[in-house]
């Protein structure tokens, strides 16, 4: 989202509230109220679930032909009451396998212990309530996405992803206007809360009304329990037909209204400023089968491929090599941090989103998998700061972000010592919900979700699009132009060897190779308990050993292990933790740190040229140059041509060294773009991830 460079702060205080003898909260701030004093679930009823015909609607979806998705829109969440109240709802009827999607605005989140307190009024939400907890998100200027597994039926086949919930955190004009999907997306209701317009009268802007215009659906209802005219003149500006009701308990009257069919147009995109990030849609979900191709089984390819498989989707995993996980995701142990930055840009907000979802993401997982061996150990992340350069660079994260000791937490030396278990006498900065995993477990757990099937020694030679009746489908051809499978819908995930089977203009990924030291386990490194960073880094034990690493051999394809660069990680451990590294050295009997004699890995990490990772749809270069060549000339002239895309042909690559904390955001960023959802980043983010970005960059700079 857009922030003012000087505006490093993504931290938002708690709101001041006081509680009355019946636990009702009430804003100090506002002056008001959050819910009616008479009864909060009843008016929640009254306003919004009967104001927007939310049960009719919900039973209607499971009627044939109608669109799997339905998605509510809320300008206050508060306490989370109207939200609850709609989960619950949907639980009663028999929607069949559409998915609920519930975005919510707060511009003064409630803190989790205040909704703890919150709650307590209503125990028959309590289900719906232990679940929002414990995803609920840091208090971070935003957006945050959730998913509520359904509480399964007997004899219920919805998809596990039944319910979302993306929060907006922020100013509701500025969050409205970062939100956006493909050009299926819209809202089909509105519930218009908030505090009351005479006491917040910059929510209810006339600027705002035009963002619920933008994103609205086709026959898009609303309903708030005001009645002020100048809402209602508000909403009638962008198109809504209202009426005046009879309103909840001591209210007289209320609003609802109905976007006119007459004046309905297909709203304006998102990034018209830059229409060549619109994202393509794949039409109504009613109108093809839900089954999709991933090419590729390492980290990428499987969050996409699980990330589908959770909306129900049917999807066929492909790889070359016999296994999940044979390329860069196989290494026997990955380090979740990410490299945070106290100056605003692009790679800073996805850098510290892609690692929130990316910890709640593995936690919930492990939780879901109780049953199987650990694949991830968040004994948290230190990262040291080894230098005056590095120690200004930490305490500036820290000094200027505003980020909770949740996320992340200056230590002293001596608290380093005490929280990693070993000697390292240098202050550092500890990403608490980080940690390890096992990558080829984590690949394991993912692709055996009963909805994906896995192919394995199935290397891809070609793709062939095949059109037929205005659809295009995908053919994947082997060396010997034997047909493997076919589908509409296919993901490239393969890192670098993507290029390969990528119709057009390459994406401009390079392959950078590192080599991990495997020490063998002594007295000193036992004891740690924590990761410890540096350039490199250096694991807690994993069985009879553990991980440091990792080299970066730029411009080598050697794949076979090489002894000099275990020296390398060696000298590095030596050089930032010279007391640790000598205890080790001790502890071992001689020779058995010899380079020649350790084991390691050998991986290639795939990169892009500004460091971010490649998601979504794969652009048709000769439509791009064609449509787009007037920006050789002046990059500043309007263009409203959209971007035209290969239909139903994605990518998710160039993650990096960074695959454990991006590859769960953007899986779930694919499968956004892909199912009609809104997406679950800003539209400028969306955009900086953009497969055309490259070409548009190069035409812009005439290098075309």
């Amino acid at each position: 989202m857009s922030q003012d460079q000087s505006d490093l702060s993504f931290g938002l205080a708690e709101p001041d509230l006081q509680w009355n003898d019946t636990g009702q909260p009430y804003s100090t701030e506002y002056q008001d109220i959050y819910f009616s004093r008479t009864s909060g679930l009843d008016e929640t009823e009254h306003v919004f679930i009967e104001g927007n015909r939310l049960r009719q609607r919900f039973s209607e979806l499971n009627r044939p032909q109608q669109n799997q998705n339905f998605t509510v829109a809320e300008t206050g969440f508060g306490t989370g009451l109207n939200f609850l109240t709609t989960c619950s709802i949907w639980d009663q009827i028999d929607t069949g396998d559409a998915c609920l999607h519930f975005i919510s605005v707060e511009k003064a989140p409630l803190s989790r212990q205040q909704l703890q307190q919150a709650f307590q009024i209503w125990p028959e939400l309590k289900p719906y309530q232990e679940r929002l907890l414990d995803g609920y998100p840091e208090r971070l200027k935003g957006i945050h996405r959730l998913h509520f597994p359904h509480q399964v039926r007997v004899g219920s086949q919805k998809p596990q992803a039944n319910i979302q919930l993306t929060l907006l955190f922020g100013d509701a004009l500025e969050m409205l206007q970062q939100l956006s999907g493909n050009t299926k997306f819209g809202v089909n209701a509105w519930f218009l809360d908030g505090f009351a317009p005479s006491r917040n009268p910059d929510l209810w802007s006339p600027e705002l009304f035009s963002e619920i215009g933008r994103l609205s659906a086709s026959n898009a209802t609303f309903s708030s329990y005001t009645a002020a005219g100048h809402v209602r003149r508000g909403m009638e500006a962008v198109g809504f037909e209202i009426e005046k009701v009879p309103g909840f308990g001591t209210k007289r009257e209320m609003s609802r209204g109905v976007l006119s069919s007459e004046q309905f147009e297909e709203p304006e995109q998102p990034n018209q400023s830059k229409p060549w990030f619109t994202l393509p849609s794949l039409g109504n979900q009613t109108d093809f089968e839900k089954k999709a191709v991933v090419i590729g089984a390492g980290m990428a390819g499987c969050n996409a491929a699980y990330s589908l498989a959770q909306r129900g989707w049917q999807v066929e995993l492909l790889d070359a090599g016999e296994a999940v996980a044979t390329g860069a995701s196989g290494n026997p142990q990955g380090i979740l941090y990410t490299r945070f930055s106290s100056t605003h840009s692009s790679s800073a907000e996805f850098s510290l989103f892609s690692y929130l979802f990316a910890k709640k993401f593995y936690r919930q997982l492990s939780k879901a998998n109780s049953d199987q061996s650990p694949f991830f150990f968040p004994c948290g992340v230190i990262q040291l700061a080894f230098d005056e350069k590095e120690q200004q660079r930490l305490r500036a994260i820290v000094d200027k972000t505003a980020l909770s000791e949740d996320v992340v937490q200056w230590l002293t030396a001596e608290q380093v010592n005490e929280r990693s278990g070993v000697h390292v006498d240098i202050d550092g900065l500890l990403f608490s919900g980080g940690g390890w995993l096992i990558p080829s477990k984590l690949c394991q757990v993912l692709s055996e979700h009963p909805n994906i099937t896995r192919r394995f020694a199935q290397p891809v030679a070609e793709l062939v699009p095949v059109e037929s009746n205005e659809t295009t489908s995908w053919q994947l051809l082997s060396e010997e132009r034997n047909l493997i499978t076919e589908a509409s819908v296919v993901i490239v995930a393969c890192a670098e060897q993507s290029n390969r089977l990528i119709p057009g203009r390459p994406m401009p990924a390079k392959a950078i190779r590192g080599q991990v030291t495997l020490l063998p386990s002594n007295p000193v490194t036992a004891n740690l308990q924590s990761v410890l960073c540096t350039d490199g880094y250096i694991a807690p034990p994993n069985g009879d050993n553990q991980c440091i690493g990792a080299t970066y051999n730029f411009g080598s394809t050697n794949t076979e292990i090489n002894p000099t660069d275990h020296q390398t990680n060696l000298d590095n451990l030596g050089n930032y933790l010279p007391e640790l590294h000598r205890q080790i050295m001790d502890s071992c009997e001689p020779g058995e740190l010899h380079p020649e004699h350790l084991a390691g890995r050998v991986g290639f990490r795939c990169t892009t040229p500004d460091y971010l990772p490649i998601v979504g749809p794969l652009p048709n270069t000769d439509a791009f140059l064609s449509d787009y060549a007037i920006l050789k000339k002046d990059k500043t002239i309007p263009v409203q041509q959209p971007g035209c895309y290969h239909p139903g042909l994605y990518t998710l690559m160039g993650m990096g060294s960074k695959g454990l904390a991006y590859a769960p955001l953007c899986g779930e960023l694919l499968a956004s773009m892909i199912c009609n959802e809104p997406l679950p980043v800003g539209r400028e983010l969306a955009g900086a991830l953009n497969p055309s970005r490259f070409l548009i960059r190069d035409l812009i700079k005439n290098r075309v």
